[in-house]
């Protein structure tokens, strides 16, 4: 059975299978929408995952947010605007903004839904970027901030392709004003 948690009163959380780990998925409402945090690694994980989990939370998203584009963050993104084709979809990634041109590619602390600032958090990959709930001070980063790769497999490492610019990216988190880190 599908297990989704909350971080906070505003913000719940569940994990999708992908190979041989996990990958968090995080549903964030707010008075001006709901935005669905990353789709997970395929079509079938929008159908088998994350409608059940929107549905076990009463919601529908107004906004797509693909934190960066690889495959476990962004693969079932198709999906995820047939399902959901009047949401609002951000991302940073040139690659999804060429196959989806009503993409908004935000800038660092631009405001989505009034209470989600983006931090743009290179080093990882170019393209990713955060969202900091103003409300609770959680900042929510999928997998962009690393230090000693993924937990819970021996098949993955520390996958840091911009090193310098992670090192600037921890300095800038390290410098908000956060009460969780997600």
């Amino acid at each position: 059975m599908l297990s989704v948690q909350s971080i906070t009163d505003q913000i719940s959380y569940f994990n999708v299978p992908y190979k041989d780990i996990f990958v968090g998925i995080y549903v964030i409402p707010t008075n001006a929408g709901t935005v669905l945090f990353d789709t997970a690694g395929c079509d079938a994980d929008i159908d088998n995952y994350i409608l059940p989990a929107l549905e076990q939370l009463h919601a529908t998203p107004s906004h797509v947010f693909i934190s960066h584009n690889h495959t476990d963050h962004a693969g079932g993104l198709t999906r995820a605007m047939e399902c959901f084709p009047n949401a609002a979809l951000f991302s940073r990634s040139p690659i999804l903004k060429e196959k989806y041109p009503a993409l908004s590619c935000p800038s660092d602390g631009e405001l989505i839904c009034e209470v989600l600032q983006v931090v743009t958090i290179p080093g990882h990959t170019a393209d990713a970027m955060a969202l900091l709930d103003l409300r609770t001070n959680t900042l929510i980063s999928g997998d962009c901030l690393q230090a000693y790769g993924i937990f819970g497999s021996g098949n993955w490492y520390s996958n840091i392709t911009l090193p310098l610019e992670h090192l600037d990216a921890i300095r800038k988190v390290r410098s908000l004003p956060l009460d969780i880190l997600a």
